[in-house]
């Protein structure tokens, strides 16, 4: 099983979105995205959890009662009997998530085309 998803953080950006999204995350997740010094940075990490609730809800995980931990690097997982692998990203305007039944990972990238004068 794999399930991956992205979105634009443009709507985020909207007070009422921003406000009506952080009310969905949980207590973790919103105290993330409050540490996060830009307004920019604050839309990615709420659009990156926003996404992880989404795709947990769709493998039948419970998103309010899932328990975190970080493992080595700092890299998140879910504490649970036969729990999914995930992995998060976002950068320039995207974020994105992935689930899947083995070790994951997803990276967004900004492509910038250089033209030589």
């Amino acid at each position: 099983m794999i399930w991956v998803s992205y979105a634009e953080i443009m709507p985020l950006r909207e007070q009422g979105n921003f406000e009506y999204g952080m009310r969905l995350v949980n207590e973790r997740r919103r105290a993330k995205v409050l540490r996060c010094k830009s307004a920019s940075d604050q839309c990615r990490t709420l659009a990156a959890g926003l996404l992880l609730k989404r795709a947990l809800e769709n493998a039948g995980i419970d998103y309010e009662t899932a328990v975190f931990e970080e493992r080595e690097g700092g890299k998140p997982s879910l504490v649970m009997p036969d729990a999914p692998f995930f992995n998060l990203s976002h950068g320039a305007e995207l974020a994105a998530c992935v689930l899947a039944d083995q070790p994951v990972g997803i990276d967004v990238e900004q492509i910038v085309r250089f033209e030589e004068k």
